[in-house]
C-alpha cells in the first residue's frame, strides 16, 4: 500500500523554540489547537487537500498551536469524518528547517465519524517542550475534519508525503521540501499537563568495596526511571554527580561509577550524591554510600607456642610475630600478658616483630610453666590481636665435672694459695652459686663464687691432716653436692699438756717461802722435739709472785716478792701456760688462788713499862701502849694477864688490855711491892697467841721525850726505793740519862712488811725483803706509832709514811708483729696487728706513733688504738709499690716514757680491675659458605691488674642463637665454629663476648659482637673478613672495606 503523510507547518513563522517562548515548566493543565473541536463538527469537511489524501502527515504551523511550557500530552480531542486509524503527533524543531517527530499516540480503530477523545495512558504521555507543535498522520485516508478559516483559530498547515516504513518516533525531516496551505482550521486539540519528575531506581544505596582496586574499575551503575515515556526514550535523562571526594569518577552517559584514586585513605563510609534531571528540568537526588572495607592486619605467631628454659637471663627472641596487610603499614604493640606484667617485650626487627624475654625474668617452671602474650597490630583503621603462648621448660641440673676430687697440700702452703678449681657444666646456665661445708669444721679454706677454693691461713702451724669439703653448686634452680678430699702433708703435731687444765683452782698458801715450787707442768710432743714453756698472767701482777722454768715447766713462787694475802690487791691469777716445740704451740689455763692463812700475833715490844701511883680500887692504870701485829685482816683478839701472886691486885679489860686496881693499893702498908711484873697474853680468833711482859713501877722516874715527832705533813717515799734504804731518823731525849729503846707499830699492819725501825738508833728503813711497788700494794698510806722507852716509862708519837707512785716504762708484748693487708683505697683500715702494751702504772694512757721510713706517707695511724689506715690509694699495679713495709711502732705513756716494737706489713695484690674491651660493639661479616675455622676478626680486652690478675681468658655467650656458631681464641680471634649453610643472607647473628681474668675472685668484662651473613663467595679459596667496631671514639657504622664491598655488589647487580 502506498500511504501519504501530510506534514503541515508554517516555515515562515517558525523560529527556535527557545526563542519563541522562554523555557518554562507546565504547572497546570492547558490546551493548544482548536478550542472546541466538537462545536465545529457541523461544518462541511473535505478529505482531499491539494490532492494528498493518503500517507500524509500534517503539522499545524500556527504559533497558537506551539506548546508554551514543558509538560506532557494527557489527551487528544478531534473531530473526524472518516473511520480508520489516526496518529496524533508532536513535532520539534531546532533550527526552523529540520523537524523531529518526538511523540505519536495512535488511536485505532475509529469506528465512526464524529468527535474522538483519546485519554493518553500515563505510560504513553509524551513530553513536550515550549515550541513543540501538534500534528497528525493517517496512513490510509484523510480523516481529520476542517472548516474554512475560523477567526482566532490556527489556519496555517504544511503537509509532507512520506513512506510508511519511514514513519516512526525519532524521524527527522528537512522542512524546506514541505508544502503548505492556509485558510482552513483543523478540528484538533491537545491537552497538556504537568511533566512528572524522574526517580532513581537503585539509589539511595550502599555498596561495599575491597581495596586494593585498580583505578578505572567500575564499582556501580546508577539508573533512574521517569513515568513520562519520552523523557527516557526520546530526550533521555541527564545524570550528574554533585558531591564526591575525588576518589570516584562518574560517566553520565554510561551512568557508571568508577574508582579514580587509591581508596586506602578513604576507608569507611563515603557517601556521594547524584542528581537525575528530565527534559523539563524535573530532578531527583539520591546518595550512593560506599563502604570502603579495610582488610585488618593478619597477625600470626610463629611458632604459636614458644619454649624457653627457666634459666634464661633474658633478651632472647622467643617467637616471630608475622604481620601482613594488603594496603597499609602496620604497627604492633604488646597489649597484655597472662598473668599480668609477665616478663616479655615486643620489638620490631627487620621485617617482622619479635617477642623477647625481659632481662632477668625470674622464671620458675615449678611455679608457672605457661604464659600468654597478646600482641595488638593496627593499620590505624583496624586492629588484630594475636595470642602467643610461651612454655617454660625446666632447666637441667649442673654437673660437677671434676668432683669427687682429691688434692694434697703441705704445711709450706700459705694464705691465699689456690687449692682447687671446681669445674661445672650446665647446658642451660653459665651463672652458678657455690657453697661449702667442711668436715672437720673450721677448715682453712674459702670457696669463691667462681668455684675457686683458696687457703685462708698459713698451714705452717696446722694440726689437722685432712678435710672433706662438701661442695654444693646451684644454678638457681637445681643443686648438686659432691666431695673434695684435701690431705695436708708435713703436719707438725703440736705438743700436748699432760696435766693441764686442772679441774679446779690451784691454791697457794700465803707466806709460802720465796722460791718454793708450786706446780710442775708436764707436756709431751709426738715429734720428740725439745719443749719450751712460757706463761702470761691476768692480771699481769701474777708474774710478780710466780714464774715458770722454761725448760722444766716448774712453776715457783718469786724469789723476791713475799706472798702476803693481806698486802696483795689480787688474790686470783689466771696464767696462760704455753708450750712450744719451736713450730707449734699448745696453750692451757692454770688458775692459782692465794689462800689466806691465819698468822700468829706479835706484840710490838717484848717489855712494856708503866709507872703508877698507889690508888684506890677501880682506878685505871696508865695505858701500857700494847700493840699487837696481826696480818689477818679483820681478825679479833682478846687480852689476859698473869701477875703471879699479885693477880689479886689488878683486873684487865680483855678487849683493850687496860689494867685497873682490883683493891686499894697503898705503899704505906707493910709488904706492898713497888714493882709488879705481869705476863700479858693476846689471843686471836684462831687461837694463836702472843705474849709480852708488863713491868709496873711505883716511883718518880721521868719518861723520855721525842724531839722530831710528831711530823706533818706525811713523809713521801717513792715506789721502787731500794730495799734497806734509810727513810727517816727518829730522835728522843731522857732527862734521867736512861738508855732509850725505839719501836713502832703500823696501821694498817702491812706497813711492817715494807718498813722497820732500828731499836737503838731510831732509823726507819725500807724492808730488805719486800720491794715497794705502788701498783701491787693494797695500802699506800701507813700510820706508824713510834714509841721510845727508858726501860720504865715510854713516850708515843705518830708518823705517816705515804707511798708515791713513780711513772714506769711501758713495754710491748712482742718485739715483732705481722699483718697481711690487701691493696685498697684511701681511708681503708688495715687489719688489726693485735698490739698489746704493758704498763704497770695503773690508769696510765698510751699514745701511739709510727715510722715506716719512706713508706710512712701511705698510712695514717689512730694514736689511741694504733690502727693503721691507708692515707692514699695503694695499688700494687703501680710500678714501684713495695710489697713488704717495715714500721717502727712507738707507745708513749702520759709521763713521756716509751716502748717500741716492729710491725711487718705484707701487701697483697687484689684483683680489682675488670677487663675492658676496646670497643663496646664489634661487627664482622661472614659469607654463608665460609669454612669452619675461618677467622672473622679480632676482639681485644685489657686488664689494668698486674700478674695473674691481669691475665685474660675469652669466652662467649650465644644463648640467643639456636646453636653455637662462633668461638674466641686466647688471642681474641673470632673463629667460625659451625657451618652457616641455611642461614639467610642478611641475617645478623648477635652474641656476647666475655673477657675474664684469672685472679681470685675473677672479674669479667663484656662486649657485643654481631656477625652479618653475606652472599656465598664465588670461589672457596679465600674468605675476606670485614670488621666494624663501635666505641666512644669511633662510631663509624661500617668499615672502609665494607663500604667498598657493598658498592661493588651494587654495581654488579645494576648492570
Amino acid at each position: 500500500m502506498n500511504y501519504n503523510f501530510l506534514l503541515v507547518i508554517c516555515l515562515s513563522s517558525i523560529k527556535y523554540s527557545e526563542e519563541v517562548y522562554p523555557f518554562s515548566v507546565c504547572t497546570a493543565v492547558g490546551h493548544i489547537g482548536v478550542s472546541n473541536p466538537k462545536s465545529y463538527g457541523t461544518q462541511p469537511w473535505t478529505a482531499d487537500v491539494s490532492g494528498y489524501d493518503t500517507d500524509t502527515a500534517y503539522l499545524i504551523n500556527d504559533p497558537d498551536t506551539a506548546f508554551p511550557c514543558c509538560g506532557v500530552i494527557e489527551e487528544w480531542d478531534a473531530y473526524v469524518e472518516e473511520t480508520g486509524t489516526i496518529k496524533f503527533d508532536i513535532w520539534r524543531t531546532t533550527d526552523g528547517i529540520n523537524f523531529k517527530l518526538v511523540g505519536s499516540n495512535e488511536l485505532s480503530p475509529v469506528t465512526e465519524p464524529g468527535e474522538v477523545v483519546y485519554n493518553v495512558p500515563s505510560g504513553a504521555q509524551y513530553t513536550v517542550l515550549p515550541g513543540d507543535y501538534i500534528g497528525w498522520y493517517t496512513p490510509l485516508k484523510e480523516m481529520m475534519a476542517y472548516t474554512p478559516n475560523i477567526t482566532g483559530e490556527a489556519t496555517n498547515v504544511q503537509f509532507f508525503k512520506l513512506r510508511p516504513s519511514s514513519f516512526s518516533v525519532g524521524l527527522s525531516l528537512d522542512w524546506s521540501m514541505a508544502e503548505s496551505q492556509s485558510g482552513y482550521t483543523y478540528l484538533i486539540r491537545a491537552r497538556y499537563g504537568v511533566n512528572q519528575p524522574p526517580t532513581f531506581v537503585n539509589l539511595d544505596a550502599q555498596i561495599t568495596v575491597y581495596p586494593p582496586i585498580a583505578i578505572g574499575t567500575v564499582i556501580y551503575t546508577i539508573n533512574a526511571t521517569d513515568p513520562d515515556i519520552s523523557d527516557t526514550t526520546i530526550s533521555q535523562l541527564t545524570y550528574r554527580m554533585i558531591s564526591g571526594n575525588g576518589f570516584i569518577s562518574f560517566n553520565p552517559t554510561t551512568r557508571q561509577v568508577s574508582v579514580a584514586a587509591d581508596l586506602t585513605p578513604y576507608v569507611g563510609f563515603q557517601c556521594i550524591t547524584f542528581e537525575v534531571e528530565d527534559i523539563c528540568t524535573n530532578k531527583d537526588t539520591a546518595s550512593l554510600c560506599i563502604f570502603i572495607y579495610n582488610e585488618p592486619p593478619t597477625v600470626k605467631c610463629n611458632p604459636i607456642t614458644a619454649t624457653v628454659i627457666e634459666t634464661t637471663t633474658g633478651n632472647i627472641a622467643l617467637t616471630t610475630v608475622a604481620v601482613s596487610d594488603p594496603t597499609d603499614d602496620v604497627t604492633c604493640s604488646l597489649s597484655s600478658t597472662s598473668p599480668k606484667n609477665s616478663p616479655f617485650y615486643l620489638r620490631q626487627d627487620v621485617f617482622d616483630y619479635m617477642i623477647y624475654v625481659n632481662p632477668n625474668p625470674g622464671f620458675r617452671q615449678a611455679t608457672r610453666n605457661t604464659y600468654s602474650v597478646y600482641v595488638t597490630c593496627t593499620d590505624r583503621k583496624n586492629s588484630t590481636i594475636a595470642k602467643c603462648d610461651v612454655k617454660i621448660l625446666p632447666s637441667a641440673p649442673p654437673k660437677l665435672t671434676n668432683l669427687p676430687g682429691y688434692v694434697t697440700l703441705s704445711t709450706a702452703n700459705v694464705n691465699t694459695d689456690p687449692v682447687y678449681a671446681v669445674s661445672v657444666t650446665d647446658p642451660d646456665s653459665t651463672s652458678f652459686n657455690y657453697s661449702m661445708t667442711c668436715k672437720p669444721t673450721l677448715c682453712p679454706f674459702t670457696l669463691y663464687n667462681m668455684g675457686n677454693i683458696q687457703l685462708n691461713q698459713d698451714l705452717i702451724d696446722h694440726t689437722v691432716s685432712g678435710y672433706d669439703l662438701f661442695i654444693t653448686v646451684t644454678d638457681g634452680y637445681n643443686s648438686l653436692t659432691n666431695t673434695l678430699t684435701v690431705t695436708i702433708s708435713g703436719i707438725n703435731v703440736p705438743p700436748k699438756f699432760i696435766n693441764l687444765p686442772l679441774e679446779s683452782n690451784l691454791y697457794v698458801l700465803e707466806n709460802t717461802a720465796r722460791g718454793s715450787s708450786v706446780y710442775k707442768v708436764s707436756a709431751t710432743d709426738d715429734d720428740g722435739e725439745a719443749l719450751t714453756y712460757i706463761m702470761t698472767s691476768f692480771p699481769p701482777t701474777g708474774l710478780i709472785y710466780f714464774s715458770i722454768d722454761s725448760f722444766s715447766g716448774l712453776i715457783s713462787t718469786s724469789t723476791l716478792n713475799e706472798i702476803n694475802f693481806e698486802a696483795m690487791t689480787d688474790k686470783i691469777f689466771t696464767f696462760r701456760v704455753s708450750v712450744t716445740d719451736g713450730k707449734m704451740t699448745g696453750s692451757q689455763n692454770l688458775v692459782i688462788q692465794i689462800f689466806d692463812v691465819n698468822e700468829g700475833l706479835t706484840f710490838s715490844h717484848n717489855i712494856y713499862r708503866i709507872i703508877v701511883n698507889e690508888s684506890l680500887a677501880g682506878t685505871q692504870l696508865p695505858n701500857p701502849g700494847f700493840f699487837v701485829y696481826d696480818n689477818d685482816i679483820v681478825d679479833t683478839r682478846t687480852f689476859r694477864h698473869d701477875c703471879s701472886s699479885y693477880n689479886g691486885y689488878l683486873t684487865m679489860n680483855p678487849d683493850n688490855g687496860m689494867l685497873s686496881f682490883a683493891v686499894d693499893y697503898d705503899l704505906d702498908s707493910p709488904g706492898e711491892p713497888t714493882l709488879i711484873t705481869c705476863i700479858v697474853t693476846a689471843t686471836d680468833s684462831g687461837g694463836l697467841t702472843a705474849t709480852a711482859t708488863l713491868s709496873i713501877t711505883l716511883n718518880g722516874n721521868l719518861p723520855p721525850k721525842f724531839t722530831n715527832l710528831p711530823m706533818t705533813p706525811a713523809l713521801n717515799v717513792p715506789e721502787n726505793t731500794a730495799i734497806g734504804s734509810s727513810v727517816y731518823k727518829v730522835s728522843a731525849i731522857d732527862n734521867d740519862g736512861d738508855l732509850l729503846e725505839y719501836s713502832m707499830t703500823s696501821y694498817p699492819g702491812t706497813g711492817r712488811t715494807y718498813f722497820s725501825i732500828d731499836s737503838t738508833s731510831g732509823m726507819i728503813r725500807t724492808s730488805t725483803l719486800n720491794p715497794i711497788n705502788y701498783e701491787i700494794m693494797r695500802d699506800k698510806d701507813f700510820l706508824f706509832t713510834v714509841s721510845v722507852t727508858d726501860g720504865r716509862l715510854s713516850e708515843y708519837q705518830n708518823i705517816t709514811i705515804r707511798i708515791a707512785n713513780v711513772n714506769e716504762e711501758p713495754y710491748f708484748s712482742q718485739n715483732i708483729y705481722r699483718i697481711v693487708a690487701n691493696e685498697s683505697l684511701a681511708r681503708t683500715q688495715l687489719p688489726d696487728p693485735g698490739f698489746v702494751i704493758y704498763d704497770v702504772d695503773i690508769g696510765d694512757t698510751i699514745t701511739f706513733l709510727y715510722d715506716c721510713g719512706p713508706n710512712t706517707r701511705y698510712f695514717v695511724m689512730n694514736s689511741v688504738n694504733a690502727r693503721l689506715t691507708f692515707a692514699v690509694e695503694y695499688d700494687l699495679d703501680v710500678p714501684g709499690q713495695p710489697t713488704l713495709i717495715t714500721c717502727t711502732i712507738t707507745g708513749i705513756d702520759s709521763g713521756g716514757l716509751t716502748a717500741t716494737s716492729t710491725l711487718l706489713i705484707s701487701m697483697r695484690d687484689v684483683n680489682d680491675n675488670t677487663p675492658t674491651f676496646q670497643h663496646y660493639l664489634y661487627t664482622f661479616y661472614a659469607n654463608s659458605d665460609s669454612a669452619v675455622g675461618t677467622v672473622l676478626g679480632s676482639i681485644s680486652a685489657t686488664d689494668a691488674d698486674s700478674g695473674q690478675n691481669g691475665q685474660i681468658v675469652y669466652s662467649t655467650d650465644q644463648t640467643g642463637l639456636t646453636q653455637t656458631f662462633f668461638d674466641v681464641s686466647s688471642t681474641g680471634q673470632v673463629i667460625l665454629q659451625r657451618n652457616l649453610n641455611g642461614i639467610a643472607v642478611g641475617t645478623i647473628l648477635p652474641f656476647t663476648a666475655h673477657a675474664t681474668d684469672v685472679g681470685f675472685p675473677s672479674l669479667t668484662g663484656s662486649t657485643s659482637v654481631r656477625i652479618t651473613v653475606l652472599e656465598p663467595t664465588t670461589t672457596r679459596t679465600t674468605t675476606t673478613a670485614r670488621t666494624t667496631t663501635r666505641s666512644a671514639a669511633n662510631k663509624t657504622p661500617i668499615s672502609i672495606h665494607g663500604i667498598f664491598f657493598i658498592s661493588l655488589v651494587f654495581l654488579i647487580l645494576t648492570r
